[in-house]
């Protein structure tokens, strides 16, 4: 149950929480024991149904009939019924993923966890202010700011340069394309559409080369697309306030493009180009091995080379 998990859904990498960033049902489900028989230790606090835990553990030995027992009748009903209920393919699904586009198509914003902290020390900062002042200017400013004080602390979530990107570009000339089409690739093969320029175009002011991979949000798996590109904000999950932190199950969460090392930019406004879309795979343009009737041996430098016009492939000196 899921109170009695460690587990979260920050961690995008398992079959159970991927497809939470596909509109679709995941489902994770564990059974103690194992074929030696093992005893299921008494829990107190577990005697007591709650919300998600409507049965009591039971203290016992469990062996491996009533391991299989619990497969069959838990995991394996679990999954049937999962699959009976959504019919094939749900039309809330298919709501999800019609919203996702609308969403990548509009200004929208991501409540994170930073955010709210800015507010909540606003909102301290202010109630330290008011202790300070005497009731007759309290009320005073109380009385002409009626009614907008919500108003405000809504719009510090709404701040222009904090709200989702239309999309992002991956530009041809940064020193490790490679890794960039490797990346590109990643995405594709989790159902991304990827975008490749056919000519250098310009966004926002900034010129970018030919072949630079454009990934658009207006997609039905646009929540992937973010957890791919944007910085994980893991909250601040304390044991107790001013204490340690609560250590998590598995990754707190991270972010492809960073570990891949691969430059890019955010785009908040609706942008356009030529573009062409990659086909199943992206492949990155052949080197050049330039030939020389007195070369003893060739150099590879540490890292791709591109030149920064992207009009030839990158070549190898001898």
């Amino acid at each position: 149950m899921r109170t009695g998990g460690d587990y979260s859904t920050w961690y995008n990498g398992g079959l159970r929480t991927t497809s939470y960033f596909h509109n679709m049902i995941g489902i994770l489900t564990e059974t103690i024991g194992n074929p030696t028989p093992v005893e299921i230790l008494f829990v107190p606090q577990n005697q007591l149904p709650r919300v998600d835990l409507p049965a009591a553990d039971r203290s016992a030995e469990m062996a491996l009939p009533a391991v299989c027992g619990l497969c069959h009748h838990g995991q394996q009903g679990g999954s049937r019924c999962g699959i009976q209920i959504s019919g094939g393919v749900s039309p809330q699904h298919l709501s999800d993923g019609r919203n996702s586009i609308a969403r990548g198509s509009r200004d929208t914003w991501t409540v994170r966890p930073r955010m709210v902290s800015a507010v909540l020390e606003q909102l301290k900062s202010e109630r330290v202010r008011e202790e300070r002042d005497s009731d007759l200017a309290r009320e005073r400013r109380l009385g002409e700011g009626a009614g907008g004080a919500p108003l405000r602390y809504w719009e510090m979530l709404r701040d222009p340069s904090q709200r989702d990107p239309r999309g992002y570009i991956l530009p041809s000339d940064q020193p490790d394309f490679l890794t960039a089409t490797k990346f590109v690739n990643a995405l594709i093969k989790n159902g991304i559409t990827v975008h490749r320029a056919a000519a250098s175009f310009a966004v926002g002011g900034k010129n970018y080369p030919a072949g630079s991979y454009i990934v658009k949000c207006a997609q039905a798996f646009r929540p992937h697309i973010l957890d791919m590109f944007e910085p994980q904000d893991y909250p601040d999950d304390l044991l107790y306030p001013g204490g340690p932190p609560r250590r998590p199950y598995d990754n707190a969460g991270w972010t492809l493009a960073y570990q891949m090392g691969v430059p890019f930019d955010r785009i908040l406004e609706a942008f356009d180009g030529p573009f062409e879309k990659v086909g199943e795979l992206a492949e990155p343009r052949a080197g050049i091995v330039r030939e020389k009737s007195d070369a003893v041996g060739y150099v590879f430098q540490p890292r791709a080379q591109t030149t920064p016009s992207g009009d030839e492939p990158p070549s190898i000196r001898g």
